[in-house]
């Protein structure tokens, strides 16, 4: 690869390198004679060719350490065409088709994917672990807490832990506590299916998790403890996806917060998640 960009069309490279800042401002643009290539620093790589109306994007990502496994290749058709946003049509591609593939090898590979959200919103998380499990955290003394509060727009915890016990076998848990019911409602439609039935909510559970239930079509809702606070779980079908509502009723006031769990997900699924929680 080379830095020389000067064969690169004008309107490509231009896309490209807009593309390149819808990411974030890591990633770079370097170019194999007349194609050009979105870079991470990490080693990721995605071609990007002009056709009529669209663009093609290619990736050959390594699915094994053994350096006689073949790489995959992963590709993606992009219409551009009457799209006024061509690069950030370009750059949600490489993230729901590209960067879940990069992480699906190991532990290793699925820690450089997740950060990457965090790391575009600065948001000081630390990782630390092995190999086969590796946890990123952030406020790790308020994860579970049920007594702490917080300010409106106040970042709330995380943890998240990856798990590899074999190649090309990775799976993430990511909890948030401390949620808004609004950016619960908003991190967790991250991940729900566009087109949900609504399940009915059982009579007995309290109005505010009828209200939460609605707009969150799809999920089952559960009562799991009376007491102070009062625990509802709302979960969906595959199970890997719970959202905990909490409701406090004392003399001072009633207040109503979430909690936002993956258990065993795919890294699409938890990069998706955390993409979410950093935009809040």
């Amino acid at each position: 690869m080379y830095d020389d960009l000067s064969l690169i069309p004008a309107d490509l490279l231009s896309l490209v390198r807009a593309t390149a800042a819808e990411l974030d401002g890591e990633w770079t643009v370097q170019a194999i004679l007349s194609s050009p290539l979105v870079v991470h620093p990490t080693g990721m790589r995605v071609l990007v060719h002009q056709e009529a109306g669209h663009v093609q994007l290619t990736a050959r990502i390594s699915v094994s350490t053994d350096p006689h496994t073949p790489l995959e290749k992963v590709t993606a058709r992009v219409a551009l065409a009457g799209h006024s946003t061509p690069a950030r049509r370009v750059a949600d591609a490489i993230r729901t088709r590209f960067l879940p593939r990069f992480g699906c090898m190991n532990v290793v590979a699925a820690l450089r994917v997740l950060a990457l959200p965090l790391r575009g919103a600065r948001i000081p998380a630390i990782a630390h672990g092995t190999t086969r499990r590796t946890l990123i955290e952030y406020r790790r003394g308020d994860l579970r807490s049920t007594t702490v509060e917080f300010q409106p727009g106040e970042r709330r915890p995380l943890q998240v832990v990856i798990r590899s016990p074999r190649e090309g076998h990775t799976r993430a848990d990511v909890s948030l506590p401390h949620l808004s019911l609004t950016d619960a409602v908003r991190i967790t439609a991250s991940v729900l299916p566009r087109v949900c039935t609504p399940v009915p909510v059982p009579g007995h559970l309290p109005a505010e998790v009828h209200e939460l239930a609605a707009r969150l079509p799809g999920l089952t809702a559960r009562h799991v403890v009376s007491d102070v606070p009062r625990l509802t779980d709302l979960t969906d079908l595959s199970g890997h996806l719970n959202v905990r509502h909490f409701l406090s009723v004392k003399d001072t006031g009633t207040r109503s917060w979430a909690a936002v769990g993956l258990h065993d997900a795919p890294v699409a699924t938890a990069y998706a998640l955390l993409s979410a929680y950093a935009a809040s």
